[in-house]
């Protein structure tokens, strides 16, 4: 029974992701059909960076449970294709915040999820503060790495993901320290405390979609 309901769920998952794609595609060709180059440009962006999870299991070890795909593949949807073609950062004060602040916190559980990786192994060992502050600032450095592509995309395609705004950028790397932060508590309890919540179910689903990256102390 529980493999079945497993099974139906990816497969729900899995055509939400579709039809995701499909509208990114219909998208871009309307923009294509009205030679509206900028849509354009920002849908095949999106679609690209949808594509990601499968990238990463196709030219790395990594096994994303469909989870994974299904968050990454919303976020992009809604960052570049949602944000951009459907313009809902000019619709929507809240937009950018809302996703800078979701994208401190993605970013924060990677590092989480490479320090706890380690941490099982029993390679690393240290204390809840320093855990904490690698949480944060590696989720903080990648945000940065954020900011620089979003001014190269601005230069290259004429955009104006940073609305030519030191103060724009600036509250991004905020709300993303407040994801990051969120994130960092969170991870820290996991490694310490072991909670059960829906991070650490996801942290679980991810060592049983990669049994090679933990071996079980004997």
């Amino acid at each position: 029974m529980t493999s079945a309901k497993v099974s139906l769920d990816d497969r729900i998952q899995l055509w939400l992701m579709t039809l995701l794609r499909i509208s990114v595609v219909i998208g871009g060709c309307a923009a294509l059909y009205l030679r509206e180059w900028g849509p354009f440009a920002y849908s095949v962006l999106a679609l690209i960076l949808m594509y990601l999870p499968a990238l990463i299991k196709a030219r790395t070890r990594v096994n994303l449970p469909v989870e994974f795909d299904v968050v990454l593949v919303l976020f992009m949807y809604a960052a570049v294709f949602l944000g951009k073609v459907g313009h809902a950062y000019e619709h929507f004060w809240w937009w950018d915040a809302a996703l800078h602040t979701s994208a401190g916190f993605l970013l924060g559980y990677v590092a989480f999820l490479a320090l706890y990786i380690n941490v099982q192994q029993g390679k690393i060992k240290s204390t809840r503060l320093v855990f904490g502050l690698l949480i944060f600032c590696i989720a903080l450095a990648f945000g940065a790495m954020w900011e620089i592509f979003e001014f190269g995309l601005d230069g290259l395609l004429g955009g104006n993901l940073q609305r030519g705004s030191l103060h724009d950028t600036m509250w991004d790397l905020i709300v993303d320290s407040v994801g990051a932060l969120i994130m960092a508590r969170i991870g820290v309890s996991i490694i310490f405390d072991k909670p059960r919540g829906l991070i650490g179910r996801l942290t679980d689903n991810f060592v049983r979609a990669n049994p090679g990256f933990i071996k079980e102390k004997k």
